[in-house]
Formats: C-alpha cells, structure tokens, sequence
C-alpha cells in the first residue's frame, strides 16, 4: 500500500548565482511549477509551494497549485517547511518531503521512495538518498557531500571531506589531489548525498528550536544539526545519480535546452500542441504538460496531470475514451461517478 506523504517545495527569489531562479523560464512555464508538477507525478497526497514572494505566489497559482506566503526571514528551506507545518497543524507523524525548488528533472520515484524509506524507519526523524560515487574526482570535490552509514543504513556522518577514507589506496597520495582525482577506481562504500529530505511534521516543528551546532557551522551542511542533537537520519541507497539541479546560469541552459529537444521530439512525431486556456500553450511536451483542453467526438474534454510512466487523465464527460494527442497508447478508463466525470490512464 503506497504511504501517504505531503510534498513541500520551498521557493524564494533571492539566490545570488541565479537571480529569480523560481521564475527562471523552463519549456514555456517557471521552474518552480516544473518542480510541482513532479511532484504531483510522485504521488503526493498534497503538493504545496512555500515561498517569500508575491509574484511566486501569482505565477504558482496561474498554474492551479497550491501555494503559502511565508515569512521572509528563514535561515533554511527547513526552517520555512516548519512554519507551513505549524501553521496547518498536520499530525506529529505525517510525512512532509522537501522537494527542493531547483530541481525541474527531479525524479518522481525517488520522492516517493525517501517518503515510504522514512515510514519504514519509526525510529528515525528524517530520510534521505545517496548514491555510490563511480568518478573519483567528486571523491575529493568538497560542493559533493559525502555520507556514512551504520549497518542499518542510518547515517553517522555528512561531510564534503572524502570519507570514509580508504587508506590503504589513498595514504600514498594524500598530499597530491590531483593525483586521487585520477585513480582507476572508488571503493563501493564511497556515497554521495542527494539533497532530498523526507521529515516527521513533529521534527519539522521543533526544528526552528534546535540551536546550530559546531559541525554544522563547519561544514555548512544542516543536517548535521539533526545528527548532533541526537536525531537519526535514516538513508536511502539508489543505484543511480539523480539529474543534477539548476544553481547557475550555465545549469539553466542546459536544462532549457534539454526541454526543448523533448519538445521537439514530440513535434517530430506529429503531436499537436494544444493552446490550454487555464494560462498556457501545453506544446504537446510529454509528459510534462498540466492541462490541456482537447475536443474530441464533439465534446470537449480536459486532460490533466500525466507522470511519467502511468498519466491520470480527467475528463468532462462520462462517455468516450479518444486517445490522447500527447500519446499513442491505448487507455485503460475506470468509470466513477458523472459528478466527477470518468478517470481514463494510458500506459506509457
């Protein structure tokens, strides 16, 4: 049974390497509301943005999520995470995942596996992910965090030092990086923290009253806040490195040009962009378009949030199942009441 989670995406505008980041233009629509909808796909039981701006606000709303003010003052996307918590009151032990809002390609599975990691660890305030590290360079990149694990997969230590430290196959060359960034090889136990957070509300709420720490200061990382105050992160290990997030400039194109070769793609294969009237041109850019309005046997129908390997689609009427002009596949249609029209998926 899929556990129940509440995805929180913290959006501010201030960011000194990329100004506006949450509003930065990605395939027609702002970063943030691409981080939403990826958050949808993961299953979510509520996605909410939470943010400082009032353009934030509007441009989230435009596109029919749901979003919170918050104040303008917090430390951390944490600490703002606390406040949405506080305010609406969800129980102590109700999942909160903090999806953060740089992350356009995160991966709709991983969200849901931290969120369902953390419920099979009661003991634990926090979940999050790692992956192994193959490229010794990132080894001994200090802006790639490092985690250690205990034998149950709960984390000992974060840290942008390269630990655990092999010894016996880097001693010989400690003193010449450059040497280490080269070797052939990275022991299996060598992982990389990947920056998503699943929290207990509980935890979220008192974590404003947890005074920072030495090592946190030292590192700069605040999870370690946690671990110093006697909380245990429990950590997910994937096999695979999720698509890295967007910090600057130069990770902005990157990620634009890649939603325009998908969109191009669709193009090649004849898929008709749709002008949605909800306040965008979907483009027909599969899967990640939010709403669409198709007419279809003379009735106009509304198709709404696809995810990536199975797309819930909505409609306006009871009867009919057309095909979607966002795929081929064949639908499945589960009949429900006409108040709430009939709930068609497509295989991917």
């Amino acid at each position: 049974m899929p556990v129940p989670f509440i995805a929180v995406i913290p959006a501010r505008l201030a960011s000194t390497r990329l100004p506006n980041k949450p509003l930065a233009d990605i395939g027609g629509k702002p970063m943030v509301v691409r981080v939403a909808e990826r958050a949808r796909e993961s299953g979510a039981s509520q996605v909410l943005v939470a943010t400082d701006s009032d353009r934030v606000v509007e441009a989230v709303r435009d596109h029919g999520i749901e979003v919170m003010m918050t104040r303008s003052d917090h430390p951390t996307g944490t600490d703002r995470l606390a406040e949405v918590a506080t305010r609406l009151g969800w129980d102590d032990d109700a999942i909160v995942v903090n999806v953060q809002g740089d992350e356009p390609l995160i991966d709709p599975q991983l969200v849901r596996d931290v969120a369902a990691h953390l419920a099979a660890y009661p003991e634990c305030a926090i979940a999050t992910a790692a992956h192994p590290i193959h490229d010794p360079a990132d080894v001994f990149n200090p802006n790639v965090v490092k985690v250690v694990l205990d034998a149950k997969s709960v984390a000992l230590y974060f840290s942008r030092a390269p630990i655990p430290w092999t010894r016996d196959l880097w001693q010989p060359y400690w003193l010449d990086v450059a040497t280490l960034g080269k070797l052939p090889s990275v022991p299996k136990n060598v992982l990389r923290h990947i920056g998503l957070y699943a929290y207990r509300a509980k935890f979220l709420r008192n974590f404003p009253n947890l005074a920072q720490t030495p090592i946190e200061a030292a590192e700069a990382l605040e999870q370690l806040r946690a671990l110093w105050h006697g909380e245990r992160i429990a950590v997910r290990v994937t096999h695979d490195a999720p698509p890295p997030g967007v910090d600057t400039p130069a990770d902005l194109e990157r990620v634009q040009s890649l939603f325009s070769k998908r969109t191009e793609s669709c193009d090649a294969t004849r898929v008709t962009p749709v002008r949605c009237p909800f306040g965008g041109v979907c483009g027909g850019f599969y899967p990640h378009f939010t709403v669409a309005i198709v007419k279809s046997r003379g009735i106009i129908k509304r198709l709404r949030e696809p995810s990536g390997q199975r797309h819930a689609q909505r409609c306006a009427a009871v009867r009919g199942c057309p095909p979607s002009p966002f795929s081929r596949a064949p639908c499945r249609r589960r009949r429900t009441s006409q108040a709430s029209g009939c709930q068609m998926s497509l295989a991917a």
